[in-house]
């Protein structure tokens, strides 16, 4: 198969033909959640729980709580994720929502990392209005992400489930 054989392949619906699909009652096929539900969950609360125990251990110092806000936006895009794999078996359009969510995660690392990364090398002195820019930039992603449809246009269909169509401006 040649590559645009695999890409209108992999945007292609592929309900019937999955290894998750099996019959059911009425002899139609029906997709049961595999694996790439599981794994991004799971991911998702080992990223939080590593967050949580940081501050735990750190005694909620400044550095420990902004490696939580980073935790957080990571274990935000992978929950999100798997809800949306999970729900893509039963309905797309919730499961487009869901990707939507899980994006506005991935828009917050930068910042987050960043921020989290200034203060841990004590440069935040000198860095605080490039910290605040990073945010700012961050939140412009984060409202596109959430309030328009620039950046995505649909699902591909992956064998293990879906994942977003990004536009050019992505």
């Amino acid at each position: 198969a040649t590559s645009s054989d695999t890409a209108r392949i992999a945007s292609e619906p592929r309900r019937s033909s999955s290894p998750t699909a099996g019959p059911n009652s009425d002899g139609n096929m029906t997709r049961h959640p595999s694996g790439s539900v599981v794994i991004p969950f799971i991911t998702a609360l080992a990223i939080l729980l590593l967050g949580l125990l940081v501050v735990i251990r750190e005694k909620g110092s400044r550095e420990s709580l902004l490696y939580l806000c980073y935790t957080l936006t990571a274990s935000t895009w992978m929950f999100c994720v798997s809800v949306a794999l999970f729900l893509s078996l039963s309905s797309e359009e919730t499961a487009y929502q869901w990707m939507t969510f899980a994006n506005a995660g991935v828009t917050m690392i930068p910042a987050a990392l960043y921020h989290f990364t200034v203060v841990v090398m004590r440069t935040d002195n000198r860095r605080r209005r490039s910290v605040r820019v990073a945010w700012a930039v961050s939140a412009v992603f984060l409202a596109v992400t959430l309030l328009t449809d620039v950046l995505f246009d649909g699902f591909y269909h992956y064998p293990w489930g879906i994942y977003l169509k990004f536009r050019w401006p992505s």
